[in-house]
């Protein structure tokens, strides 16, 4: 292994649970994307058996159960679509965060943002998407309200300090900026 390699492996090795994290995110969409394809009648008629079985939900007052079902399984795409994307820029995020000139305690905590906010977010929308037929959508969306908004938070905080970083490192004559030491203990 030669000292170039070294480098870069000791430089990305503060964003490795960040990765995984992102990882796990695509693999999470794309298990969704599977499950989907593979299984989309036994999805929808799960879903539909659920409407069935609460007669009770508030949605039913104002919507067939045939459009509490298509929107229902509108949100357990979005947890597929969600998943692949965010997950996909989050490993690019943190790649870009793990050869920047942040010290190696910066870098975990900007990659764990991008990466366990990046794979809550389309997991709460496969939640809401599976409690929407039995509780509704205003239930399900709120009873996922306390996860999303912390996890939207976290990635979005985390990747304006990426973009904070790189946007310093461009600025710069030698990629590293002065007045910046808080960053880089």
């Amino acid at each position: 292994m030669g000292s170039d390699t070294q480098s870069i492996t000791s430089q990305l090795k503060p964003v490795a649970l960040g990765l995984v994290f992102a990882i796990l995110t695509i693999c999470f969409g794309e298990a969704i994307g599977m499950s989907v394809g593979v299984a989309e009648h036994s999805i929808e008629g799960w879903i539909s058996q659920q409407i069935t079985d609460h007669p009770n939900n508030p949605d039913l007052l104002t919507k067939s159960p045939e459009q509490i079902e298509k929107k229902s399984f509108r949100y357990v795409l979005r947890g597929h679509f969600h998943g692949t994307g965010i997950g996909a820029m989050s490993v690019g995020l943190i790649l870009a965060l793990g050869l920047s000139w942040v010290s190696a305690r910066w870098k975990m905590v900007f990659s764990l943002g991008v990466g366990i906010g990046g794979l809550l977010y389309p997991v709460c929308w496969l939640v809401a998407g599976l409690l929407m037929p039995s509780i509704g959508k205003t239930a399900a969306k709120a009873t996922v309200d306390p996860i999303v908004f912390p996890a939207i938070g976290m990635q979005l905080m985390s990747m304006l300090a990426i973009l904070l970083i790189w946007g310093l490192s461009v600025r710069s004559d030698n990629g590293t900026p002065d007045g910046w030491d808080v960053l880089k203990r």
